[in-house]
């Protein structure tokens, strides 16, 4: 028989449960996660840094690497034997084809937000992200962040007009990142699920659509943890410059890894909640047809 899956709404209190379970994960095996990590950011600035092509060049991997690390936490969750080299698991498996698929979605969406930016800077961002042209109205080997800050803050229109190519980045990160968070969970329906690429989309949508509220305060506290951090990192920079720097990079890395770990867990939470609802649904139909064919029998 097969079961129908229905998205379930979970309670929004799963949301600590999630975020619980993420830090249990990172106890569990820290080097591999920290690992894993590190290649998934390496592999996706590496192919950032190719000219005409990096600008969405990484965008068509990170599903592909979001599922490896989403396995990677699932081999640790289930006491399996891990390794950082499993987040390129989604690279050689049986659902490669659908994952590069959903890459080529991603791409897309980073590109229509790279685009969008021309109406701010006509351009500008465009041609330097495919490696064309350079930044006009900043020097780069002379920027003083807090002459920056200082001209933002005195006069944050005149400074838009002066370096519009500023705000063309920061609408591209936040429109791309906030697009694409919406399917987030796409890549683990299409390795877990067997989902098309389309169908991974829906159901991730679905998921984020009717458990907006847990979501969004497992995001809340995620990021209310990533300041505590980066406030740690600030201060051991400034208090011990020696070994601040480093300090501040190993909190960096956390943060990804966080980031990922509670990605799983929440995905997680809700697939098992969802499966378990739709198997006692599935069950309780089932019997229910059974008994009403045992009354026509009997008439």
């Amino acid at each position: 028989m097969i079961i129908p899956l229905t998205i379930a709404r979970v309670p929004i209190s799963n949301a600590f449960t999630w975020y619980r379970n993420a830090w249990t994960l990172l106890k569990a095996q820290p080097l591999i996660l920290f690992l894993a990590t590190s290649w998934v950011l390496l592999s996706l600035m590496m192919l950032a840094s190719f000219p005409f092509i990096g600008a969405v060049a990484s965008s068509f991997l990170t599903p592909v690497l979001a599922f490896g690390m989403a396995d990677i936490c699932q081999k640790v969750r289930t006491n399996q034997p891990a390794n950082p080299l499993h987040v390129f698991a989604g690279i050689f498996g049986a659902n490669r084809k659908n994952l590069f698929t959903l890459g080529v979605f991603y791409a897309t969406v980073a590109l229509g937000c790279l685009l969008l930016t021309q109406l701010i800077d006509g351009g500008e961002l465009m041609r330097m992200a495919m490696g064309v042209a350079n930044t006009s109205g900043i020097d780069a080997s002379s920027i003083d962040p807090t002459l920056l800050a200082q001209e933002l803050a005195n006069d944050p229109v005149a400074f838009i007009k002066k370096y519009p190519i500023i705000l063309a980045l920061l609408t591209f990160q936040i429109s791309n990142i906030l697009i694409s968070s919406l399917f987030t969970y796409a890549p683990m329906f299409i390795g877990w699920q067997n989902a098309n690429p389309n169908q991974a989309v829906a159901l991730s949508l679905i998921s984020i659509g009717r458990n907006f509220l847990s979501i969004g305060l497992a995001g809340l506290i995620t990021l209310l943890t990533l300041f505590g951090f980066t406030c740690i990192a600030t201060i051991l920079v400034h208090l011990l410059p020696a070994v601040g720097v480093f300090t501040a990079m190993l909190l960096a890395l956390l943060n990804f890894t966080f980031i990922y770990a509670i990605t799983y867990t929440s995905y997680y939470g809700i697939l098992s909640t969802s499966l378990n609802n739709s198997v006692k649904a599935s069950v309780a139909a089932a019997i229910e047809k059974d008994q009403h064919n045992d009354n026509l029998d009997n008439l």
